[in-house]
């Protein structure tokens, strides 16, 4: 069979396939666009956060090139507050004042030495590590950040900065974490920042993990809910409601437990409330949800049901604070002046030798006046010295 002559046509099946292609390939860029675009919202425009907010900016809107720059301009005095605010408010909404109000703002925020000077202010405003997870990982986070950004402005870190950094941070935690990261020390070497950095992690993690073993080790997180079996009710305002829980009238195991974090993200506009005494209705996406306490009467006497209680492990981490307080090395605020003054003498005369073990002088009083006693000690002289001769007759 000859070959057909003119342009090849694509089979359907294939054209169908390469459409449904470039569909997805285009609702994936506008997905990342506008996910991009969010993040711009998401960023302060100040000199602290005005590295990363150039950067998605400029790369997401500004030289986005489906944008006009009447869109560009809006998206631009929509993302910015305070400062920045009042810097390009009065700018009205046209194609020329887009140009000349990045370029303010770029005159503004876009100086090395204010940036370089607002990183180091962050680093070293950090406040005191409490031995708490979340604590250890925030000062983790801002150091990461400010190292970022000054690897932007061109600055890096060499051994003295790093041994400075690490002198500032480590003063910084707490007793019992300081120890530990004096146990991890050499002798002879010098710590680097990344050392140290590595160690907050191993740190938060390990609280993390004795947190989680704390939570799976707890015999019951919430009791059956209701408290009992609810036999008569009557609450007009949640007929016709679909119910996330139709049966919720029947005392019996929680199904599911949802953190904090899920449970808004499930909640829907909409929330309706009977008299006293008569539960919320709540709107979400697994249907109405009942919350409150409520009275009824059950065997001539008045009890008090909970429809959905929030029972969380809450003080899980004030107990992990107390575990490290009583591992910890007790404050030097409830120190007597003796106390004081021994301290002080063993950090000024401890020391590390060659095999890595603390050498440490022994303290002595220097008071050494013993009071009114010569009358007393040569009468006690000579009469010891009146026995040793008649002795030795």
């Amino acid at each position: 069979m000859a070959p057909t002559k003119g342009k090849s046509k694509t089979p359907l099946v294939f054209q169908t396939q390469i459409k449904e292609i470039k569909r997805y390939s285009e609702n994936v860029d506008n997905v990342i666009e506008s996910d991009n675009i969010q993040r711009v919202f998401a960023l302060k425009c100040d000199f602290n956060s005005w590295l990363s907010f150039k950067s998605i900016f400029s790369s997401s809107i500004d030289s986005n090139e489906s944008l006009t720059d009447i869109q560009k301009l809006q998206y631009l005095q929509n993302a910015v507050t305070s400062d920045a605010s009042r810097l390009i408010k009065g700018f009205a909404i046209t194609h020329e004042n887009y140009k000349q109000a990045w370029e303010t703002l770029l005159n503004r925020y876009d100086n090395q030495r204010e940036l370089a000077f607002s990183q180091c202010k962050r680093f070293f405003s950090l406040r005191n590590v409490k031995p708490t997870s979340e604590s250890i990982w925030a000062m983790i986070d801002v150091c990461n950040e400010v190292l970022k950004n000054f690897k932007t402005l061109g600055l890096e870190c060499n051994q003295l900065v790093e041994l400075l950094l690490v002198f500032s941070l480590q003063d910084k935690l707490e007793d019992s974490i300081k120890v530990k990261w004096e146990l991890t020390l050499e002798d002879k070497n010098f710590p680097s920042l990344n050392k140290f950095l590595s160690f907050l992690e191993k740190q938060a993690r390990s609280l993390q993990g004795y947190l989680c073993r704390k939570c799976f080790s707890s015999k019951e997180l919430t009791c059956n809910l209701p408290n009992f079996i609810v036999s008569k009710f009557d609450w007009p305002h949640i007929n016709g409601l679909q119910l996330a829980d139709p049966s919720f009238y029947i005392s019996r195991p929680v199904d599911m437990i949802l953190g904090a974090d899920v449970f808004f993200d499930l909640i829907l506009y909409g929330k309706t409330s009977g008299t006293k005494n008569q539960p919320s209705a709540l709107n979400s996406k697994l249907g109405w949800l009942l919350s409150g306490k409520v009275s009824t009467a059950c065997q001539s006497q008045k009890k008090v049901m909970s429809l959905i209680n929030c029972h969380a492990l809450l003080d899980l981490q004030n107990q992990i604070a107390k575990f490290w307080e009583v591992e910890s090395i007790p404050d030097a605020s409830n120190l007597s002046e003796e106390d004081r003054r021994v301290e002080k003498f063993y950090l000024d005369h401890t020391r590390r030798n060659r095999d890595g073990r603390f050498v440490v002088s022994l303290p002595f009083k220097n008071d050494n006046a013993l009071g009114d006693s010569k009358v007393q000690a040569k009468r006690r002289f000579f009469s010891l010295e009146k026995r040793l001769q008649a002795n030795q007759s």
